[in-house]
């Protein structure tokens, strides 16, 4: 495994642990059952890699929905509209499908995520601007 493959794999695991610690008291995004929750990705890393570690688009989802239901993405958008604002869901799908994240960028966004939701979030927006453009009206405090 290259460096930048197993910095991109680690980011992954500190974003996922931030988001199920931002969402622990929420119920998940899908059905709004209260379990313990994945960070469930609504936009898949597939369809989208560039969106693979935008903070709206990954979510407190139950693993039922996450890994076996495949993340039930009409109620995931429902819920995401919910949480962030009306349209956001339409807002994420419109955006960029590719990125090409740096090895400097993935060790940054790693750091931030280590260091919390609100510290991540600020550190996202100020890496990629691009994310946000599309976004005219303010989202919800998440």
């Amino acid at each position: 495994m290259i460096e930048i493959q197993k910095a991109r794999a680690n980011c992954q695991k500190a974003v996922n642990k931030m988001i199920r610690e931002h969402d622990a008291a929420l119920p998940c995004i899908s059905c709004g059952r209260f379990v313990p929750l994945d960070a469930g990705h609504f936009v898949s890393v597939g369809e989208a890699p560039g969106l693979r570690f935008h903070p709206f688009n990954i979510n407190g989802q139950c693993r039922s929905e996450n890994g076996y239901k495949g993340g039930r993405t009409w109620e995931y958008g429902r819920g995401l509209d919910l949480k962030y604002g009306a349209g956001t869901s339409e807002w994420l799908k419109a955006l960029p499908k590719t990125a090409n994240f740096t090895l400097d960028d993935i060790l940054y966004l790693t750091d931030a995520a280590r260091h919390g939701w609100p510290v991540y979030l600020q550190a996202y927006r100020e890496r990629f601007p691009q994310h946000f453009q599309l976004r005219k009206s303010a989202t919800k405090a998440a």
